[in-house]
């Protein structure tokens, strides 16, 4: 399966600052959604006008690679 790297973007509010924005890259749609959780209740924990997503990417990650045929097919 094809497999293309996923940002988990964080947005935050920090007194004084303002809006942040912060970009965590992971391997697949999959990873970035098992981290969410984790990742956005710290944030959230210290920042609560917070977001956080994963948007996904056309960069591949991963890609199937092509297996040599057994010997004697094809000849």
């Amino acid at each position: 399966m094809t497999q293309f790297f996923t940002i988990m973007w964080l947005t935050f509010t920090v007194d004084g600052h303002g809006q942040m924005q912060t970009g965590i890259p992971y391997p697949s749609q999959q990873a970035c959604g098992d981290a969410l959780p984790a990742v956005y209740e710290t944030i959230r924990l210290h920042y609560r006008d917070s977001a956080a997503q994963c948007k996904p990417t056309k960069v591949l990650s991963a890609s199937i690679r092509p297996k040599q045929r057994p010997e004697g097919i094809g000849q």
